[in-house]
């Protein structure tokens, strides 16, 4: 059988997709007399969605007989007897949807009438069979669209069908695209979750999941006011919000049952999985991907993937969600071999024009895409998403985990976190690398992350990775600006935990910063490492990057002599031997071997925090710590560190090392320009980290 996926997109979507049109979703034609539907005989096309106006239809009679190869047939039925017809709802390709009255029902049914043609005929039989299967089993509480009836008269296969209201797909674009509410967008996503459960556990996969083929049973909306600027000012307005989230699920015509082998191509591009674009076959986790996509959208207004290229569609798809598993990559099929190249995805190289890298490199991560539009206290629905858009469908979660509550949803805790402030009140500059740094702006940085935190309302406390004033700050100034910025940190509602950086130490000694930063020193040596416990299932330590330093001790200071700098012409990481950057002193790695081995003895996962950067994965090789192969290979000795975050590095970056362990350096608060921020929180989960960024700050997840 000839399966029809995508078509044309019609002037009437404004997105740039090519995909099937469903009579819920295309506005009515102008009046006009359509020829041949019904034996020939004219019936008027109402353009209005008021009123209902009869339609005669006097000579519309039916016959069905019962076949062996198709669903059970249905008595005798005559439109003009059985159905009043009011409207035409809309049309499609398939061909078009009436608005009855069920005279024997005593209720509004949508009667959806097939064109002719023999594939589409087939796909109608197919939807019958499926839709009978799932009535069969559901108890009304399934979120699939029921059947009342069906008949098939003179070539034309109808469906009788429960009224519903319009389809998510057209509620948004009625309302210009505007996002749905968080709320509604949760309860849209549980739903649509328990359908996906309900019909896997029957062995169906529906593989055409998308907006519009998701109605909401309720068309009734209120409007809403958005003020484009303050409430005092004229601009505004108005939005609609559904006044019932309650969905169904509808177009079964695509739906088929677990086979061993799928490999055809299934799903409307937007909402495809990359296992069907790699041809690496594909089953149940397919319909979980286009639930992920789908929430996404109700979250945007628009479509993850805007393309119709595959090449561009996995471009996409690593620029949003990371790098495509070696393992995937590996296993394509010869018809997607040209997408790969030397085991990685062949882009940019491969891109067709500068309009789709430029397409693609407009796409933030995730986790920043979905906080443009909802506050962090959308950690949970952030976590539910990207356990749906998994790259493995093997590691994808599946729709009955979510409904059987073994998806943990909410997290064990949550922390803030911040890097490289470095406020001073002078005029804007430049590193010696020529990036430019925000002085005077840091501090708003700094502002905008405690109000956040503040409003999240669930963190535990906050992490502030060092270089709290900058080394250009007058040195008059240091210490009340240090002071200033601790006030600030202060007015979080919880505890904040400080480091030392290189730039602490340029403007005040240890022995003033320590105390004013409420770092507990060790020893009179000031040391600033210590380690603390925010539940029992997990310890964070912080560690003294400049514990060897050649800046924060006087010049005659052992330690001081013991710190090596930086001769002109190194190369590699032999670059890290600079002034700027610092080592752990021997003191310090037995400290820190002593307290992993009792995290191990206690059945503690450990996070390790450091200014400067534990890996040259995360990092420039002249912003790491002296002599982090000594730190390491302390971590190493015991399996329970999992995550080390740092700042130092100021661009950011991210590392998983050959142990499994995951390296994060933070993206600096410094170099954000005004009216930007970069700053985050990072849930803790039980399988996983989930750093979500603001801004500049890139989320990333650490599955442990």
């Amino acid at each position: 059988m000839e399966r029809v996926h995508e078509f044309p997109h019609t002037h009437m979507d404004r997105r740039p997709r090519k995909r099937a049109r469903l009579g819920w979703d295309v506005l009515p034609t102008a009046p006009k007399a359509q020829v041949g539907m019904f034996c020939g005989q004219e019936i008027g096309n109402l353009s209005s969605f008021g009123a209902p106006s009869e339609i005669s239809s006097s000579s519309l009679s039916v016959k069905t007989v019962a076949r062996n190869d198709s669903p059970r047939g249905v008595k005798m039925t005559r439109m003009d007897i059985t159905y009043k017809i009011y409207s035409k709802m809309g049309e499609g390709t398939f061909g078009q949807v009436l608005e009855c009255w069920d005279r024997e029902r005593k209720e509004m049914v949508a009667v959806k009438i097939v064109r002719g043609v023999k594939k589409y005929r087939e796909a109608a039989m197919i939807e019958i069979e499926m839709l009978q299967q799932l009535g069969k089993h559901d108890k009304g509480g399934n979120r699939c669209v029921q059947i009342r009836n069906w008949f098939d008269y003179r070539n034309h296969i109808c469906i009788v069908f429960e009224k519903l209201g319009s389809s998510l797909y057209d509620f948004l674009r009625k309302n210009n695209y505007r996002s749905f509410p968080i709320d509604l967008v949760r309860e849209i996503g549980w739903q649509l979750l328990e359908c996906v459960a309900f019909m896997h556990d029957l062995r169906m996969i529906h593989t055409d999941l998308k907006p519009e083929n998701i109605l909401l049973v309720s068309s009734d909306y209120v409007k809403i006011p958005e003020y484009k600027g303050s409430r005092l000012q004229r601009d505004v307005s108005y939005k609609r919000v559904p006044k019932s989230s309650a969905i169904k699920v509808i177009d079964f015509g695509s739906t088929t049952y677990e086979r061993q082998e799928q490999s055809y191509i299934v799903s409307t591009r937007h909402y495809r999985a990359p296992e069907v674009i790699l041809g690496l076959g594909w089953s149940y986790p397919c319909d979980v991907w286009s639930i992920g996509c789908i929430i996404v959208e109700l979250c945007t207004g628009e479509a993850l993937f805007q393309t119709h290229e595959n090449l561009e569609h996995l471009a996409m798809m690593e620029r949003v969600l990371g790098p495509l598993p070696q393992q995937m990559l590996k296993k394509v099929d010869r018809h997607a071999e040209k997408y790969v190249r030397r085991g990685r995805l062949d882009w940019p190289d491969g891109a067709t024009s500068r309009d789709s890298l430029k397409a693609v490199l407009k796409l933030p991560r995730l986790q920043n895409l979905i906080m443009q539009h909802v506050d962090h206290s959308a950690g949970e629905l952030i976590n539910m998403v990207q356990g749906l858009l998994r790259f493995d469908p093997a590691e994808r979660l599946t729709a009955q985990e979510f409904t059987m509550g073994s998806v943990t949803t909410q997290p064990l805790f949550s922390f803030g976190v911040i890097a490289d402030v470095q406020y001073a009140d002078i005029p804007d500059g430049r590193s010696f690398l020529g990036t430019p740094r925000y002085y005077r702006n840091s501090i708003l940085v700094l502002q905008k992350a405690v109000q956040a935190w503040n409003q999240h309302g669930n963190l535990k406390f906050v992490i502030n990775m060092g270089d709290i004033v900058d080394g250009f700050c007058p040195k008059d100034q240091s210490l009340s600006a240090t002071k200033k910025l601790v006030d600030e940190f202060e007015k979080f509602q919880g505890p904040v935990y400080h480091m030392i950086g290189n730039h602490c130490l340029y403007n005040l000694p240890r022995r003033e910063l320590l105390p004013l930063l409420n770092i507990p020193s060790r020893d009179d040596d000031y040391n600033a490492y210590y380690d603390f416990s925010p539940t029992p299932e997990y310890r964070v330590v912080v560690l003294d990057g400049y514990d060897i330093s050649a800046v924060g001790w006087p010049e005659d200071h052992p330690k001081t002599l013991a710190a090596e700098n930086s001769p002109e012409g190194l190369v590699g990481v032999e670059r890290r031997f600079v002034k700027y950057n610092g080592g752990v002193g021997e003191k310090q790695l037995e400290w820190l071997d002593g307290v992993l081995k009792d995290a191990t003895e206690s059945n503690q996962r450990v996070i390790v925090c450091g200014h400067v950067p534990m890996s040259p994965g995360c990092a420039s090789s002249a912003a790491l710590l002296w002599n982090f192969d000594e730190v390491m290979s302390v971590i190493h000795k015991y399996d329970v560190v999992k995550v080390c975050l740092s700042g130092h590095d100021h661009k950011g970056g991210y590392f998983v090392d050959s142990r499994g362990v995951h390296h994060r350096s933070l993206e600096a608060a410094l170099e954000c320009p005004p009216g930007t921020y970069s700053f985050g929180c990072i849930d803790v989960y039980e399988n996983k980290l989930s750093l979500v960024g603001t801004d500049r700050m890139l989320s990333t997840d650490f599955e442990i």
